[in-house]
């Protein structure tokens, strides 16, 4: 199963894996994540915003889908612009729009070789 689908699920084997404990991973953990500068981010990384706890509305995570350019990156997901929507792509300002303000955003790229036993 690729990363994308991973973080579409957001369970790592029997674990629950929603954007707050992908935050804590690439920030501390770094056991499917690790985090990474906005200027390194390339296709594949993630983008995980969360405004206080994180969980429901208040966080999002998309797949990123072109070369970084701000807001203006674009993005694969499931949710977000079109939240009862299947997959699609939109771009950073679209649809993370209402947790840009307040949220922490951090860039994350996925860690080779943790995926293929969860």
């Amino acid at each position: 199963m690729a990363s994308y689908e991973k973080v579409r699920l957001q369970c790592v084997g029997d674990t629950p894996f929603s954007t707050p404990e992908m935050e804590e991973d690439a920030k501390k953990n770094h056991v499917f994540f690790k985090k990474i500068l906005a200027k390194n981010v390339k296709p594949g990384d993630v983008v995980i915003v969360n405004e206080g706890v994180g969980y429901g509305s208040n966080g999002h995570t998309a797949i990123i889908d072109g070369h970084y350019r701000g807001r203006h990156t674009q993005i694969i997901e499931i949710g977000g612009i079109k939240p009862n929507g299947p997959v699609h792509r939109s771009v950073i300002g679209e649809s993370f729009a209402s947790l840009l303000k307040a949220g922490r955003i951090t860039y994350a790229r996925p860690v080779k070789n943790n995926w293929k036993n969860s």
